[in-house]
Protein backbone atom coordinates (compact mmCIF):
# COMPACT_ATOMS: atom_id res chain seq x y z
CA UNK A 1 0.00 0.00 0.00
CA UNK A 2 1.23 3.28 -1.03
CA UNK A 3 1.75 6.28 1.64
CA UNK A 4 2.06 9.93 1.75
CA UNK A 5 5.33 9.52 2.84
CA UNK A 6 6.73 7.30 0.75
CA UNK A 7 5.73 9.31 -2.58
CA UNK A 8 7.18 12.15 -1.21
CA UNK A 9 10.40 10.04 -0.74
CA UNK A 10 10.69 8.44 -4.47
CA UNK A 11 11.25 12.25 -5.73
CA UNK A 12 14.11 12.84 -2.95
CA UNK A 13 15.89 9.54 -3.70
CA UNK A 14 15.70 10.85 -7.22
CA UNK A 15 17.61 13.56 -6.78
CA UNK A 16 19.77 12.23 -4.11
CA UNK A 17 21.06 9.82 -6.97
CA UNK A 18 21.09 12.22 -10.23
CA UNK A 19 23.18 14.68 -8.03
CA UNK A 20 25.33 11.66 -6.86
CA UNK A 21 25.99 10.40 -10.87
CA UNK A 22 26.64 14.18 -11.97
CA UNK A 23 29.35 14.21 -8.60
CA UNK A 24 30.90 10.76 -9.61
CA UNK A 25 31.52 11.98 -13.09
CA UNK A 26 32.51 15.24 -12.75
CA UNK A 27 36.29 14.75 -11.11
CA UNK A 28 37.60 16.98 -8.43
CA UNK A 29 40.69 18.36 -9.35
CA UNK A 30 43.64 19.42 -6.85
CA UNK A 31 44.61 22.30 -9.71
CA UNK A 32 43.65 23.95 -13.19
CA UNK A 33 45.97 25.18 -15.50
CA UNK A 34 44.48 27.52 -17.96
CA UNK A 35 46.65 27.53 -21.07
CA UNK A 36 46.50 27.42 -25.05
CA UNK A 37 48.59 25.43 -27.32
CA UNK A 38 50.85 28.51 -28.43
CA UNK A 39 51.96 27.78 -24.35
CA UNK A 40 52.51 23.97 -24.61
CA UNK A 41 55.92 24.01 -23.05
CA UNK A 42 55.74 26.05 -20.23
CA UNK A 43 52.46 24.50 -19.41
CA UNK A 44 54.03 20.92 -19.55
CA UNK A 45 57.07 21.97 -17.32
CA UNK A 46 54.46 23.33 -14.89
CA UNK A 47 52.64 19.96 -14.80
CA UNK A 48 56.14 18.24 -14.19
CA UNK A 49 56.61 20.49 -11.47
CA UNK A 50 53.35 20.35 -9.51
CA UNK A 51 53.86 16.03 -9.15
CA UNK A 52 57.78 17.27 -8.16
CA UNK A 53 56.43 19.12 -5.54
CA UNK A 54 53.68 18.18 -4.26
CA UNK A 55 53.79 14.70 -5.46
CA UNK A 56 50.54 12.58 -6.69
CA UNK A 57 48.33 15.08 -7.43
CA UNK A 58 45.29 15.80 -10.21
CA UNK A 59 45.30 18.36 -12.42
CA UNK A 60 43.82 19.23 -15.35
CA UNK A 61 44.14 21.81 -18.15
CA UNK A 62 41.14 24.35 -19.47
CA UNK A 63 41.36 26.13 -22.30
CA UNK A 64 41.43 29.92 -22.09
CA UNK A 65 38.43 30.43 -24.25
CA UNK A 66 36.16 27.92 -22.88
CA UNK A 67 33.50 29.88 -20.26
CA UNK A 68 34.96 28.52 -17.23
CA UNK A 69 38.33 29.92 -18.17
CA UNK A 70 36.84 32.87 -19.32
CA UNK A 71 35.29 33.01 -15.48
CA UNK A 72 38.35 32.99 -13.50
CA UNK A 73 40.38 35.58 -15.97
CA UNK A 74 37.87 38.12 -15.15
CA UNK A 75 37.61 37.11 -11.85
CA UNK A 76 41.95 37.40 -11.13
CA UNK A 77 42.96 39.78 -14.02
CA UNK A 78 44.73 37.33 -15.72
CA UNK A 79 47.01 38.45 -18.04
CA UNK A 80 49.27 35.95 -18.60
CA UNK A 81 49.26 31.89 -19.90
CA UNK A 82 49.86 29.23 -18.48
CA UNK A 83 47.95 29.96 -15.28
CA UNK A 84 47.50 27.83 -11.93
CA UNK A 85 44.40 27.68 -10.08
CA UNK A 86 44.97 25.15 -6.74
CA UNK A 87 41.30 24.02 -5.50
CA UNK A 88 40.38 25.34 -2.23
CA UNK A 89 41.62 21.81 -0.31
CA UNK A 90 45.14 22.80 -1.32
CA UNK A 91 45.37 23.97 2.12
CA UNK A 92 44.63 20.55 3.82
CA UNK A 93 48.26 19.56 1.92
CA UNK A 94 51.29 18.58 4.10
CA UNK A 95 53.64 21.57 1.92
CA UNK A 96 51.26 24.19 2.10
CA UNK A 97 52.45 26.50 4.36
CA UNK A 98 56.18 25.77 3.35
CA UNK A 99 55.27 26.64 -0.02
CA UNK A 100 53.29 29.69 0.56
CA UNK A 101 56.24 31.28 3.02
CA UNK A 102 58.24 30.41 -0.06
CA UNK A 103 56.31 32.41 -1.89
CA UNK A 104 55.44 29.62 -4.54
CA UNK A 105 51.59 29.74 -3.31
CA UNK A 106 49.82 32.74 -2.93
CA UNK A 107 46.05 34.42 -2.68
CA UNK A 108 44.33 36.50 -5.01
CA UNK A 109 40.36 37.55 -4.85
CA UNK A 110 39.64 34.11 -2.60
CA UNK A 111 41.79 31.14 -4.78
CA UNK A 112 45.18 30.08 -4.48
CA UNK A 113 47.43 30.55 -7.29
CA UNK A 114 51.27 30.31 -8.34
CA UNK A 115 52.13 33.85 -8.69
CA UNK A 116 53.76 34.92 -12.23
CA UNK A 117 57.06 35.22 -10.67
CA UNK A 118 57.28 31.47 -10.17
CA UNK A 119 56.17 30.86 -13.57
CA UNK A 120 59.21 29.96 -16.07
CA UNK A 121 58.80 32.84 -19.17
CA UNK A 122 59.89 30.66 -21.79
CA UNK A 123 56.53 30.23 -24.31
CA UNK A 124 54.52 32.75 -21.59
CA UNK A 125 51.36 34.41 -23.56
CA UNK A 126 50.59 37.33 -22.21
CA UNK A 127 47.63 38.93 -22.44
CA UNK A 128 45.30 41.87 -22.61
CA UNK A 129 48.16 43.24 -24.94
CA UNK A 130 47.92 45.08 -28.43
CA UNK A 131 49.11 42.63 -31.02
CA UNK A 132 51.98 44.99 -32.34
CA UNK A 133 52.13 42.78 -35.92
CA UNK A 134 55.38 41.32 -37.10
CA UNK A 135 57.35 43.32 -34.05
CA UNK A 136 60.49 41.82 -31.98
CA UNK A 137 61.34 43.31 -28.69
CA UNK A 138 64.53 41.47 -27.83
CA UNK A 139 65.58 41.77 -23.89
CA UNK A 140 69.75 41.75 -23.61
CA UNK A 141 72.64 42.51 -21.86
CA UNK A 142 75.14 44.30 -24.26
CA UNK A 143 78.08 42.06 -23.01
CA UNK A 144 76.22 38.81 -23.05
CA UNK A 145 77.61 36.32 -25.42
CA UNK A 146 74.18 34.93 -25.78
CA UNK A 147 72.71 38.52 -26.36
CA UNK A 148 74.88 38.62 -29.01
CA UNK A 149 74.41 35.55 -30.79
CA UNK A 150 70.65 36.46 -30.78
CA UNK A 151 71.51 39.65 -32.47
CA UNK A 152 73.28 37.84 -35.20
CA UNK A 153 70.55 35.24 -35.29
CA UNK A 154 68.15 38.18 -36.50
CA UNK A 155 70.45 39.93 -38.44
CA UNK A 156 71.33 36.84 -40.51
CA UNK A 157 67.41 36.62 -41.02
CA UNK A 158 66.53 40.09 -41.59
CA UNK A 159 69.70 39.70 -44.53
CA UNK A 160 67.77 36.69 -46.14
CA UNK A 161 64.50 38.24 -45.79
CA UNK A 162 64.34 41.94 -45.83
CA UNK A 163 61.21 43.54 -44.16
CA UNK A 164 60.43 39.74 -42.28
CA UNK A 165 59.85 42.12 -39.08
CA UNK A 166 61.13 45.46 -37.13
CA UNK A 167 62.86 45.01 -33.94
CA UNK A 168 63.55 47.41 -31.07
CA UNK A 169 66.52 46.11 -28.50
CA UNK A 170 65.97 46.20 -24.30
CA UNK A 171 68.79 46.44 -21.97
CA UNK A 172 68.64 44.39 -18.61
CA UNK A 173 69.43 46.39 -15.79
CA UNK A 174 68.47 46.72 -11.83
CA UNK A 175 67.88 50.08 -11.06
CA UNK A 176 68.64 50.89 -6.99
CA UNK A 177 68.45 53.91 -4.92
CA UNK A 178 72.04 54.34 -5.12
CA UNK A 179 73.10 53.54 -8.79
CA UNK A 180 72.45 51.11 -11.66
CA UNK A 181 73.73 47.23 -11.95
CA UNK A 182 74.42 45.44 -14.66
CA UNK A 183 75.37 41.80 -15.29
CA UNK A 184 78.90 42.75 -15.89
CA UNK A 185 79.42 46.04 -14.29
CA UNK A 186 80.07 49.98 -15.55
CA UNK A 187 80.64 49.43 -18.19
CA UNK A 188 77.99 47.08 -19.91
CA UNK A 189 75.82 50.44 -18.43
CA UNK A 190 77.66 52.54 -20.41
CA UNK A 191 77.55 50.48 -23.49
CA UNK A 192 73.98 49.92 -22.95
CA UNK A 193 73.41 53.58 -22.81
CA UNK A 194 75.61 54.44 -25.81
CA UNK A 195 73.66 51.71 -27.93
CA UNK A 196 69.95 52.94 -26.70
CA UNK A 197 70.60 56.52 -27.84
CA UNK A 198 72.00 54.88 -31.56
CA UNK A 199 68.85 53.21 -31.46
CA UNK A 200 66.70 56.25 -31.05
CA UNK A 201 68.75 59.02 -32.35
CA UNK A 202 70.68 57.10 -35.48
CA UNK A 203 68.50 54.32 -36.53
CA UNK A 204 69.92 54.30 -39.82
CA UNK A 205 73.80 53.01 -38.07
CA UNK A 206 72.24 50.95 -35.08
CA UNK A 207 72.53 47.69 -36.28
CA UNK A 208 76.00 48.16 -38.12
CA UNK A 209 77.07 49.63 -35.13
CA UNK A 210 76.19 46.13 -33.58
CA UNK A 211 77.74 44.63 -36.34
CA UNK A 212 81.19 46.25 -35.59
CA UNK A 213 80.73 45.88 -31.38
CA UNK A 214 80.24 41.91 -32.19
CA UNK A 215 83.26 42.26 -34.13
CA UNK A 216 85.28 43.55 -31.19
CA UNK A 217 85.84 47.13 -33.09
CA UNK A 218 85.87 49.72 -30.20
CA UNK A 219 82.74 52.11 -29.86
CA UNK A 220 85.29 55.02 -30.67
CA UNK A 221 86.72 53.09 -33.98
CA UNK A 222 82.76 52.26 -34.77
CA UNK A 223 81.79 55.58 -34.83
CA UNK A 224 84.39 57.47 -36.59
CA UNK A 225 83.98 54.25 -39.31
CA UNK A 226 80.19 55.73 -39.54
CA UNK A 227 80.47 59.04 -38.83
CA UNK A 228 78.89 58.99 -35.67
CA UNK A 229 80.16 62.77 -33.33
CA UNK A 230 80.89 60.97 -30.32
CA UNK A 231 80.38 64.45 -28.65
CA UNK A 232 76.78 64.39 -30.01
CA UNK A 233 76.43 60.54 -27.50
CA UNK A 234 78.06 62.07 -24.67
CA UNK A 235 75.81 65.16 -24.91
CA UNK A 236 72.68 62.78 -24.63
CA UNK A 237 73.55 60.49 -21.66
CA UNK A 238 71.14 62.16 -19.26
CA UNK A 239 68.50 60.79 -21.91
CA UNK A 240 70.40 57.45 -22.41
CA UNK A 241 70.23 57.11 -18.57
CA UNK A 242 66.14 57.68 -18.76
CA UNK A 243 65.34 55.41 -21.90
CA UNK A 244 67.05 52.83 -19.44
CA UNK A 245 65.26 53.38 -16.87
CA UNK A 246 62.19 52.52 -18.76
CA UNK A 247 63.89 49.38 -20.05
CA UNK A 248 64.45 48.14 -16.30
CA UNK A 249 60.53 48.80 -15.83
CA UNK A 250 59.16 46.90 -19.10
CA UNK A 251 61.63 44.13 -17.30
CA UNK A 252 60.24 44.34 -14.27
CA UNK A 253 56.34 44.38 -15.30
CA UNK A 254 57.59 41.53 -17.39
CA UNK A 255 59.56 39.99 -14.59
CA UNK A 256 62.31 39.21 -17.46
CA UNK A 257 65.68 39.17 -16.13
CA UNK A 258 67.45 36.52 -18.66
CA UNK A 259 69.39 37.57 -21.61
CA UNK A 260 68.37 36.89 -24.29
CA UNK A 261 64.42 36.84 -23.70
CA UNK A 262 62.03 38.21 -26.76
CA UNK A 263 58.48 39.00 -26.98
CA UNK A 264 56.78 38.55 -30.71
CA UNK A 265 54.20 40.86 -31.53
CA UNK A 266 53.72 42.02 -28.00
CA UNK A 267 52.00 38.49 -26.89
CA UNK A 268 54.66 35.41 -27.20
CA UNK A 269 57.62 35.14 -24.81
CA UNK A 270 60.97 32.93 -26.01
CA UNK A 271 64.15 33.18 -23.60
CA UNK A 272 67.22 32.05 -25.00
CA UNK A 273 69.22 31.80 -28.22
CA UNK A 274 68.45 28.37 -29.14
CA UNK A 275 64.77 28.64 -28.09
CA UNK A 276 64.95 31.57 -30.87
CA UNK A 277 66.86 29.91 -33.27
CA UNK A 278 64.34 27.29 -33.21
CA UNK A 279 61.14 29.51 -33.30
CA UNK A 280 62.82 31.31 -36.47
CA UNK A 281 63.38 28.00 -38.47
CA UNK A 282 60.09 26.58 -37.56
CA UNK A 283 57.51 25.37 -39.45
CA UNK A 284 55.27 24.25 -36.34
CA UNK A 285 55.19 27.50 -34.79
CA UNK A 286 51.56 28.69 -33.96
CA UNK A 287 50.19 31.33 -36.59
CA UNK A 288 50.56 34.10 -34.81
CA UNK A 289 54.11 33.51 -34.11
CA UNK A 290 55.10 32.48 -37.47
CA UNK A 291 58.34 34.87 -38.14
CA UNK A 292 58.77 36.10 -41.84
CA UNK A 293 59.29 33.52 -45.03
CA UNK A 294 59.73 29.57 -43.64
CA UNK A 295 63.80 28.69 -43.94
CA UNK A 296 63.33 25.40 -45.14
CA UNK A 297 61.01 25.06 -48.55
CA UNK A 298 58.76 22.04 -49.43
CA UNK A 299 60.87 20.05 -50.78
CA UNK A 300 63.58 19.91 -47.45
CA UNK A 301 62.93 17.09 -45.76
CA UNK A 302 62.19 17.68 -42.21
CA UNK A 303 64.33 15.63 -39.07
CA UNK A 304 62.74 13.52 -36.50
CA UNK A 305 65.22 12.86 -33.77
CA UNK A 306 64.01 9.05 -32.36
CA UNK A 307 66.27 8.32 -28.98
CA UNK A 308 65.52 4.38 -28.12
CA UNK A 309 67.78 1.48 -26.50
CA UNK A 310 68.54 -1.98 -27.60
CA UNK A 311 66.71 -3.42 -24.56
CA UNK A 312 63.01 -2.00 -24.86
CA UNK A 313 60.57 -3.95 -26.77
CA UNK A 314 58.49 -1.11 -27.24
CA UNK A 315 61.49 0.61 -29.30
CA UNK A 316 61.96 -2.88 -31.38
CA UNK A 317 58.23 -2.39 -32.40
CA UNK A 318 59.24 1.16 -33.37
CA UNK A 319 62.15 0.49 -35.39
CA UNK A 320 61.06 -2.69 -36.70
CA UNK A 321 57.74 -2.63 -37.11
CA UNK A 322 56.11 1.32 -37.02
CA UNK A 323 58.90 3.09 -38.47
CA UNK A 324 59.45 0.74 -41.92
CA UNK A 325 55.42 1.52 -42.66
CA UNK A 326 56.31 5.32 -41.98
CA UNK A 327 59.40 5.52 -44.19
CA UNK A 328 57.36 3.89 -47.00
CA UNK A 329 54.74 6.58 -46.74
CA UNK A 330 56.52 9.85 -46.20
CA UNK A 331 60.43 9.01 -47.07
CA UNK A 332 60.81 11.57 -49.18
CA UNK A 333 59.26 14.48 -46.55
CA UNK A 334 61.08 13.47 -43.37
CA UNK A 335 64.56 11.88 -42.53
CA UNK A 336 64.64 9.85 -38.93
CA UNK A 337 67.81 9.76 -36.70
CA UNK A 338 67.80 6.69 -34.79
CA UNK A 339 69.79 7.71 -31.70
CA UNK A 340 70.49 4.78 -29.00
CA UNK A 341 70.68 6.57 -25.54
CA UNK A 342 73.49 4.11 -24.66
CA UNK A 343 75.80 6.14 -26.52
CA UNK A 344 76.71 9.30 -23.72
CA UNK A 345 76.44 11.56 -26.48
CA UNK A 346 72.92 11.04 -27.42
CA UNK A 347 71.81 10.48 -23.72
CA UNK A 348 73.41 14.14 -23.56
CA UNK A 349 71.65 15.52 -26.97
CA UNK A 350 68.52 13.39 -25.19
CA UNK A 351 68.58 16.31 -22.58
CA UNK A 352 69.04 18.97 -24.26
CA UNK A 353 65.93 18.49 -26.33
CA UNK A 354 63.84 17.50 -23.54
CA UNK A 355 64.80 21.03 -21.63
CA UNK A 356 64.24 22.94 -24.68
CA UNK A 357 60.67 21.45 -25.00
CA UNK A 358 59.98 21.51 -21.57
CA UNK A 359 59.60 17.63 -20.95
CA UNK A 360 61.26 15.77 -18.24
CA UNK A 361 61.24 11.70 -17.99
CA UNK A 362 62.89 8.30 -19.02
CA UNK A 363 60.39 6.49 -20.97
CA UNK A 364 60.91 5.48 -24.45
CA UNK A 365 61.00 5.35 -27.58
CA UNK A 366 60.99 8.79 -27.61
CA UNK A 367 60.57 10.70 -30.42
CA UNK A 368 60.87 14.80 -31.26
CA UNK A 369 59.73 16.23 -34.46
CA UNK A 370 59.35 20.26 -34.78
CA UNK A 371 57.87 22.13 -31.44
CA UNK A 372 56.42 18.39 -30.08
CA UNK A 373 58.04 15.22 -28.17
CA UNK A 374 55.95 11.91 -28.41
CA UNK A 375 56.79 8.74 -26.00
CA UNK A 376 55.85 5.57 -25.82
CA UNK A 377 54.07 3.41 -28.30
CA UNK A 378 50.22 4.31 -27.39
CA UNK A 379 51.22 8.01 -27.74
CA UNK A 380 53.51 7.86 -30.91
CA UNK A 381 50.78 5.52 -32.56
CA UNK A 382 47.62 7.86 -31.48
CA UNK A 383 49.24 10.88 -31.90
CA UNK A 384 52.86 11.10 -33.98
CA UNK A 385 51.59 10.64 -37.99
CA UNK A 386 48.76 12.97 -37.66
CA UNK A 387 50.99 15.86 -36.37
CA UNK A 388 53.98 15.01 -39.02
CA UNK A 389 51.16 15.41 -41.70
CA UNK A 390 49.56 18.98 -39.88
CA UNK A 391 53.72 19.95 -40.11
CA UNK A 392 53.83 19.38 -44.15
CA UNK A 393 50.95 20.82 -44.84
CA UNK A 394 51.89 23.76 -43.03
CA UNK A 395 55.24 23.70 -44.60
CA UNK A 396 53.62 23.36 -47.96
CA UNK A 397 51.42 26.49 -47.46
CA UNK A 398 53.96 28.54 -45.82
CA UNK A 399 56.23 27.75 -49.31
CA UNK A 400 53.48 28.76 -51.73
Amino acid sequence: MKTAGSSLLRPILLVFFMTARLMAAEPEYDYTIITTEAAGAPTLKLEAGMQQVLGSVNGRRLDYQEPQAQAYIQKLSVDFLPYVIFSKKIIDHPKFFELARSGMIDRKNGEYIVPENMINPAGKLLLRRKVIPKHLDVFITSHCNQGKTALRQIDDFIELHPGAFTTTIHYITTFRDFGIDSQFGPEEIREDIRQLILQQDFPDSFMEYLRLYRAGVSFEAAFEQLNIDLQAIKSRQERGVELLRQDFERCSQLAINQSPTFIWENQVMLVGASAFRDFLGSTAAPKQARIGAPQASADQKMVAKAFVSSNCQYCRWFTDVYLPELKARFDQNVEFEILDIAVPENQALRMEMQKRHGVFGDSIPEVFLGEKEFVGRDEIEADFESYLIQLLENQKGLSQ
